[in-house]
C-alpha cells in the first residue's frame, strides 16, 4: 500500500527539484520593473510535464531541451512562498524575487557557494527531508547500475564487475552537504567545475547495498521520475550475494547472470527516458 503524500511534502519535494535543476529569477524588460519567473530546463519531458500538471505555466524548449516556466505574477508568488521554506540553496534569491528585487538576484547569481548565507529551513519531519531528496534526485541525481568489463590476465578469461550507485552533486554546496548530513552515510568529493563561479562541485555517492537500500527506502514513497529505477535497484539488492574472495571472478554463473539481467533492465529504463 503506498504511503499518502501531503501537501507539505509535496512542495518539499518541489523545492528538491528547484535546487537540483532549477532557476528562480527576474527577466528584465524595458516596459515594466521585471518579470518574475521560476523555471526548469531538463532532458526528461515527464519531469516538465508533472512540473506543468501540478503547477500551471507553459511547457517550451530552451537549447533543445523541453523547459516548465511560471511566468504569471500570481502563480510565481504563490509557488515561491510555499516552497520557500524548504529550499536549501535557492531561498535568498526566492526572497529577492518576492520583493522584486531584480540588484540582488543578480548579485546573488553572481556569488559562490562559500559566499551564501545559511537560512532557516523549516523541515518538520524526516517525511518532508525525504521529500526534498527524492525531488532533488528525480530532477539531476541518478539511480544506476554500472558494469565494467574486464580480462583476469592469469586464467585469461572475461568477466564483468557490476556496482549499484546513487548519486547527485552540484555547483552550490549546500545541498548535496544537507543530504550526506542527514543520511550520515556515503561519500562526498569536491571535483572540477569549469561552468561555475567557485570552478568546484561537490558530488554525494552511496555505493555499499545496505546503505543503498536504506536510502531507497527513505525516498520511494515520494519518487516519481525515477521510482522504477529505485525498484530495480532493490530488486538488484535482493538477490545480490557478495563474492567470494572478494573480486568478481569468484562469482557463481548464476549470480553473474541474475547482475546482468538487473543491469539489463536498468539500461532500458534509461533509454526510455
Amino acid at each position: 500500500m503506498e504511503q499518502e503524500v501531503g501537501e507539505r511534502e509535496k512542495m518539499a519535494y518541489a523545492a528538491g527539484i528547484i535546487d537540483s535543476d532549477g532557476a528562480i529569477y527576474i527577466q528584465k524588460n524595458k516596459r515594466s520593473l521585471g518579470t518574475p519567473c521560476v523555471s526548469v530546463a531538463v532532458s526528461c519531458i515527464e519531469l516538465v510535464n508533472l512540473l506543468f500538471m501540478n503547477f500551471g505555466g507553459l511547457i517550451r524548449k530552451t537549447r533543445n531541451l523541453p523547459m516548465w516556466i511560471l511566468r504569471k505574477n500570481s502563480d510565481v508568488s504563490t509557488f515561491l512562498k510555499n516552497v520557500k521554506q524548504f529550499l536549501v540553496e535557492k531561498q535568498e534569491i526566492a526572497e529577492a524575487v518576492l520583493e522584486r528585487n531584480y540588484e540582488k538576484c543578480c548579485e546573488l547569481n553572481k556569488w559562490t557557494c562559500q559566499e551564501r548565507i545559511e537560512r532557516k529551513l523549516d523541515f518538520q519531519n524526516d517525511n518532508e527531508i525525504w521529500s526534498y531528496i527524492a525531488g532533488f534526485i528525480d530532477g539531476d541525481g541518478h539511480i544506476t547500475i554500472k558494469k565494467r568489463n574486464r580480462d583476469n590476465d592469469q586464467k585469461k578469461r572475461y568477466y564483468a564487475d557490476y556496482s549499484l550507485e546513487i548519486g547527485c552533486g552540484g555547483t552550490d554546496f549546500r545541498s548535496t552537504q544537507f543530504i550526506a548530513d542527514f543520511f550520515k552515510k556515503g561519500s562526498l568529493k569536491v571535483r572540477p567545475h569549469k561552468l561555475c563561479v567557485s570552478g568546484q562541485r561537490l558530488d554525494f555517492r552511496i555505493r555499499k547495498p545496505e546503505e543503498v537500500k536504506e536510502f531507497l527506502n527513505g525516498i520511494l514513497p515520494f519518487l516519481i521520475i525515477k521510482k522504477n529505477n529505485a525498484l530495480i535497484a532493490l530488486e538488484y539488492i535482493e538477490g545480490y550475494k557478495a563474492n567470494i574472495g572478494g573480486n568478481d571472478r569468484s562469482i557463481p554463473e548464476e549470480q553473474i547472470q541474475y547482475r546482468e539481467v538487473c543491469y539489463q533492465k536498468m539500461k532500458l529504463l534509461q533509454r526510455r527516458k
